[in-house]
């Protein structure tokens, strides 16, 4: 929820998922996901350089403070290359909200190096796991 990207439904589904654990004490792990920075430079660089419309990425000291904060707590990297393509296209059925956006133009390959791996905050752990992890099922098993 304190991260740079504050769509209000993703703050909320993040507030309510910590809540609910916080009462519940269920999971043993719990994720909150988390992008590089970096990552988002390379998808508006590739974007401006074929040409698309995007805003510039300027942001205010406050929201670089909290993208960097949130990249520092990055304790969970998983490759998800083998699955890359379905989620694109699942993402890409919410034509409402894709069809005519960049989202739906950044070039294959800046896909794959921005969106072939998906990096988490461990917000909980009740398990055994260590950190750097590249499973989210480590120490439950």
């Amino acid at each position: 929820p304190e991260g740079a990207y504050q769509h209000p439904d993703h703050v909320h589904a993040a507030r309510s998922a910590i809540a609910a654990v916080e009462r519940t004490g269920v999971p043993a792990k719990l994720y909150l996901t988390a992008m590089r920075r970096s990552d988002w430079r390379k998808i508006f660089d590739a974007l401006r350089e074929a040409g698309e419309d995007v805003p510039e990425w300027e942001m205010t000291e406050e929201e670089e403070r909290q993208l960097r904060e949130s990249e520092a707590r990055i304790t969970t990297e998983v490759d998800i290359l083998p699955v890359l393509d379905r989620k694109r296209a699942a993402l890409l059925t919410h034509a409402s909200q894709i069809t005519d956006s960049w989202f739906s133009k950044i070039p294959s390959h800046v896909v794959e190096a921005a969106f072939g791996r998906e990096t988490f905050i461990r917000a909980r752990n009740e398990t055994q796991a260590s950190v750097p992890e590249t499973d989210l099922f480590a120490g439950l098993r």
